[in-house]
């Protein structure tokens, strides 16, 4: 998903849940990117979505550093935080990855995408 395809409702409905905690992160006055949290307390999980960091600041550490923050907060409040991201999507992972998240083994992987609309890369830290 690109930031011009992003609408503004779009990013209120999917901070309307109580359990989901919105961010955005600022730099100089302008945003560069948004994250949300979503905690779990029946799973005692954390699920971090919606990562969208703005075209020009792709490849410069704004979505490791939008990731980092939000993870350690999971971490904090749950023993599991995970993401789930498109297998072709392979920048995304590399993001992920050096904030500290590990792809989860093939059975869990499986296990974690029966009934989702598309079979997703989870990972996890």
């Amino acid at each position: 998903m690109s930031v011009e395809s992003v609408r503004r409702a779009d990013v209120i409905a999917w901070s309307a849940d109580e359990s989901v905690e919105a961010w955005v992160l600022v730099e100089v006055g302008v945003p560069v990117g948004y994250e949300q949290d979503w905690f779990d307390d029946d799973e005692q999980e954390a699920e971090l979505a919606h990562v969208i960091v703005a075209p020009d600041r792709r490849a410069a550490g704004t979505g490791r550093r939008l990731v980092s923050a939000p993870a350690d907060r999971g971490a904090a409040r749950f023993d599991s935080v995970v993401m789930r991201v498109r297998p072709e999507n392979i920048a995304v992972q590399r993001c992920y990855a050096a904030a500290g998240l590990v792809r989860v083994s093939a059975d869990q992987e499986a296990e974690w995408n029966v009934g989702q609309p598309v079979p997703c890369v989870w990972m996890h830290r």
